[in-house]
């Protein structure tokens, strides 16, 4: 079985550092390897080091509203959102909610790489069809206010923000000679070189906005025009990694020291909507979710500069100070 690749890069740095490394897929027959270095062991899983990590953390990051409940109690700001369950969809809720909020998002309560989220809803019709749709992802559904900006994810390390990039959602530009399916081919080809187990599909976000745009697969876009192909920003699902690390407002370290501390771990990433990076998250920023097992490969290649994250986390693991 191929590894995965976080956990390729992490072999990687292993073996710089002088890390002993000892596989355990064949064993325990998951992507696992043990790591040994002056005497401490760690067992490393899918690229992840999770003995920072507990329980509860990992529980309130993966369910989106105990996660928003904690970052209000924190002091950080998040976008008003409902509860709905797909059995019962309470209508006059969501007209309600509608009625404050005419823009909003539905997502799965649980679920990660923006599986199943549908953005630029205006009626209660397009929100139960598509948690009707997407039911198999489970029967309980967040409705939430769209909140505009730029999408920040900054990553967290042991109290330092060790990288931050902009991720916009994937799009392609024509050349005046290959069709949409072309330019989305040669966009996936890139891609898979990056991090394999990304991919553009061509799902119901797509489908919209090739709609909106009188387009279909065939069309030829002219030389420059960018066509936006996704509504989510999500590297999984093809965005682009723009690195604004050195333009990051101080500020947001308070976030991530507060969730951290919270939450007894070091290692996390947090996704915001911003009016920009620079200004202050107080008065310019939204937090829409965080992850107590963040990726952190779309750091190695990102646009502009790239990061040493398997590094800087082995570092850390192990107390290697040069």
């Amino acid at each position: 079985k191929q590894l995965d690749p976080h956990q390729r890069k992490i072999i990687q740095a292993a073996e710089r550092l002088g890390i002993n490394i000892t596989p355990l897929q064949s064993t325990l027959q998951i992507d696992a390897i043990e790591l040994s270095y002056q005497g401490q062991k760690e067992i490393v899983t899918l690229g992840r080091v999770f003995s920072h990590l507990n329980a509860i953390a990992d529980q309130v990051a993966a369910n989106k509203v105990a996660s928003k409940t904690l970052m209000k109690a924190l002091g950080i700001p998040v976008p008003p959102e409902v509860l709905l369950d797909v059995k019962h969809l309470d209508e006059i809720v969501i007209e309600q909610f509608l009625f404050n909020h005419p823009l909003v998002v539905v997502k799965p309560l649980i679920g990660t790489d923006g599986i199943g989220i549908a953005m630029h809803l205006r009626t209660r019709e397009n929100i139960c069809n598509h948690i009707e749709a997407f039911a198999h992802l489970g029967h309980q559904w967040i409705l939430e206010a769209q909140v505009k900006g730029e999408d920040l994810r900054l990553q967290y390390l042991n109290g330092e923000i060790v990288a931050a990039c902009v991720r916009k959602p994937c799009f392609i530009v024509g050349n005046g000679q290959d069709s949409i399916q072309s330019l989305i081919d040669h966009r996936n080809e890139l891609i898979q070189t990056q991090n394999p187990d990304n991919f553009i599909a061509v799902d119901h976000q797509v489908k919209r906005r090739l709609a909106l745009a009188e387009f279909d697969l065939t069309t030829v876009l002219k030389k420059g025009y960018e066509l936006q192909l996704k509504d989510v920003s999500n590297m999984a699902q093809g965005g682009h990694a723009i690195d604004i690390s050195h333009k990051v407002h101080p500020h947001y370290l308070n976030y991530l020291d507060a969730l951290a501390n919270s939450l007894h771990i070091r290692v996390l990433s947090l996704d915001v909507m911003t009016d920009s990076p620079e200004l202050d998250p107080a008065q310019h920023a939204t937090a829409l979710e965080f992850n107590a097992r963040p990726a952190w490969l779309h750091h190695t290649f990102s646009e502009g500069k790239q990061h040493d994250i398997p590094t800087l986390i082995l570092k850390d693991l192990f107390q290697i100070k040069s």
